[in-house]
Formats: structure tokens, sequence, C-alpha cells
């Protein structure tokens, strides 16, 4: 299935590397064949752009760049900015829901910090999903009913959840230490996360409503925004 090829077998990395002269960033979008090893560099410019996100196709990737939201087809040409005029000051959290209808991204807001909005990919109204601030959006369930983000709540940074279409946000991590990055499994049984709770960032995973939190790895190294296979098994 082309889908499963194509978000199953090629990993996305927003940087290899970076050169600045005086204010200009060179930056480089590279796709990368995780069962080979082989790299292939699509797009190189000097301005800063980063955070590719596949298409649920797989056709395009999503950057942002400026603030602004920017699809780039496998070759490095770019499709154009996705509801220029509509979505503005965009961080580097952003991607689709599962059936690729619904854009997900958090924005950073003059005096407010960062918000999570939804709007439907092809056009529409932006809805306003977290009052409170600062969030970052990371993950939608398949079945796109809830949103899971990384927040900051009196001084403390959780995972919380909350509906696609606003409402009460629920705490799903209450441990010391960040915890960050979530994102649903393709089944919508589990939530992936980093989490600095032992003094080193590790990959973790919980259910759906926060219980049974587990640690995945437990190296020496820094490990951090888990993202699973769509076969479920890595």
């Amino acid at each position: 299935m082309r889908k499963s090829v194509l978000l199953g077998l090629m990993l996305l990395i927003g940087f290899r590397g970076f050169a600045q002269v005086q204010e200009n960033i060179a930056s480089e979008l590279v796709i990368l064949n995780v069962m080979t090893g082989e790299e292939r560099g699509i797009l190189r410019q000097n301005r800063h752009f980063e955070a590719p996100n596949w298409s649920r196709e797989g056709d395009y990737l999503l950057i942002n760049s400026g603030g602004l939201l920017e699809k780039i087809d496998l070759s490095g040409r770019s499709l154009g900015l996705v509801q220029e005029g509509v979505i503005s000051t965009v961080n580097n959290v952003h991607g689709l829901s599962f059936d690729g209808k619904i854009l997900v991204y958090s924005k950073n807001e003059k005096g407010l910090g960062s918000r999570i909005y939804t709007v439907p990919l092809e056009g529409g109204t932006p809805q306003l999903i977290t009052p409170n601030y600062p969030s970052y959006w990371h993950g939608i369930s398949p079945d796109g009913n809830y949103l899971v983000y990384c927040a900051q709540r009196e001084g403390k940074w959780d995972v919380y959840r909350v509906s696609t279409q606003g409402g009460e946000e629920v705490r799903l991590t209450t441990e010391e230490g960040l915890d960050d990055g979530p994102e649903y499994a393709y089944d919508g049984n589990w939530i992936y996360f980093n989490s600095h709770r032992t003094g080193r960032m590790h990959l973790y995973r919980m259910k759906v409503d926060g219980r049974e939190q587990e640690q995945l790895t437990f190296d020496e190294l820094d490990n951090w925004f888990p993202h699973p296979y769509p076969d479920n098994q890595s």
C-alpha cells in the first residue's frame, strides 16, 4: 500500500546541518530511507525552514517558515502556501488528522504565547482549541476526536488531552520534570511521549487516559519525540 510504504519506510530530517553567514541561514530538507540508510536531499535554500511532516497520502511535505505553512513536493518544488492570509505566526508543531482533512497547528500570539488551532485543510476559519497558554500541539487520535499536547500550567510542563471541538483539558502526566512530544499510536490505544522524569530524556508510553505509564528507553542518550510506525509494531 503506497501510504504505508511512504509513511512507514521513510523518515524526514528537517536539518542535516546548517551554515550561518551573518544573517543568512541555509536549511536543507532530506528524505532518509530507514531500511537502506540512503539520504536524498530535495531542498536547500538560504532561509530557515523546519518541522517537515508527511501528507497522509505521502505525496508532499508540510514545513513551516517565517510563521507560514508551505507544501513541498517530493522533488523539492514548492506547491505554495497553505491558506495564505489566514494562517500566520505558526511555530514548529503542525500536522494533519489521520484522514488528512483537518490541519492542526500551534501559533505564537503576541502577549499570549503558543495556542492550538484547527482548520479544514482545504479552507475555512481556524478554531481556537486551547485558550490556555502556552500549549504546543503534537498528536491527534486516529478517530479525530482528541488532541494531545505539551502545556505549561502553574510552572510545570505536562501532557494534556482535549477534544478537537475544544472544551476542558485533561492532564495526563503529573511526574516531576518535562513531559513532552505526545503522539497517538495508529491503533489509538496508546500515547507515546518523552519525559525527563529520571533526570535524562527518555521515551515512554501510556494508555490514552494516562494510566500504565511505562518507560521504553534506558540508554545514555537523550531521546525525543517518538513517532510510531503505521504498522503499530515499532
